[in-house]
């Protein structure tokens, strides 16, 4: 079954209005031999990620296989079935819940289809993903009482269904994760200088299908980004760190400071050592 694609407001207006609560069971567990499962008509939502195994599912007659990452989000009124491989078993995390000012099914079927369409049924995701991890986390504070617990727990479920949502192919406005992976790389290094080739290769993807992405993604084109990661990087060197100038442009990758000062008067607006200046006096203002 195909979800409507979901806005990142409407989604995040569900999480502000309606935020998620724990309504039941939640737990790590590694099925029985002869395990299998059978549910019709949910009351509540269920989030149910394989952390090892094999099996197949019918969700609301969606097939699917089930391995470690795969990740399946019931609904109330959800149906299916599971079966795992005997000679496979699964072990999954599970959590039950609803959305907070929805306490009781009657409730949470008031919600808009919008509302409802979080993301997809049936995600298949690396089994170290983000959202796994997190459901994990929230598994481990299981035995742990009080309201500091309480939240942390509430915080972790919100954080899962944020990544499921990002995840999801019909999420609107979720960034490409190829490109995500390059951009956060670039803004680990900010000093390095990064070819093209090195960028695409890190996306699995060619150059020029690379670049035509990146800049329809962002904006703007890789080269670019890079120089904006890296004087931005220098803007905070600058303003917080005691490093002279020549000593900030050579960790940012500049044989040249007087190459990088022209840079930064001409991104930043202001010298390096004006930037500096204005930065130490406000401090000891």
């Amino acid at each position: 079954m195909i979800v409507p694609a979901v806005h990142a407001d409407a989604f995040a207006a569900l999480l502000t209005a309606h935020p998620p609560e724990l309504s039941g069971s939640h737990g790590a567990v590694t099925c029985e031999p002869g395990w299998s499962w059978r549910f019709s008509g949910s009351r509540d939502f269920d989030v149910w990620a394989v952390t090892a195994g094999h099996g197949e599912v019918v969700l609301d007659d969606e097939h699917a296989a089930l391995s470690p990452g795969t990740v399946l989000l019931l609904r109330p009124g959800s149906s299916g079935a599971a079966e795992q491989d005997p000679a496979d078993r699964l072990s999954v995390l599970y959590c039950h819940f609803r959305f907070g000012s929805a306490s009781t099914p009657e409730q949470t079927s008031s919600l808009t289809a919008e509302q409802l369409a979080v993301p997809v049924r049936v995600s298949q995701l690396d089994r170290d993903h983000r959202a796994i991890a997190h459901l994990r986390a929230l598994v481990d504070l299981t035995d742990e009482a009080g309201h500091l617990a309480h939240v942390h727990r509430s915080v972790l479920l919100q954080l899962v269904l944020m990544e499921l949502w990002r995840a999801a192919p019909s999420s609107t406005d979720a960034l490409d994760t190829r490109i995500a992976r390059v951009m956060m790389a670039v803004r680990s290094e900010p000093g390095r200088r990064w070819s093209l080739a090195e960028a695409a290769a890190l996306a699995h993807l060619s150059r020029p299908h690379f670049s035509r992405l990146f800049t329809s993604v962002e904006g703007r084109s890789f080269r670019t980004f890079c120089l904006d990661v890296r004087l931005g990087r220098a803007h905070q060197l600058l303003s917080e760190s005691p490093m002279s100038v020549t000593e900030v442009a050579r960790a940012l990758g500049y044989p040249d400071v007087y190459l990088f000062s022209r840079q930064v008067r001409a991104h930043l607006g202001a010298a390096p050592s004006t930037i500096q200046r204005v930065s130490r006096n406000r401090a000891n203002a």
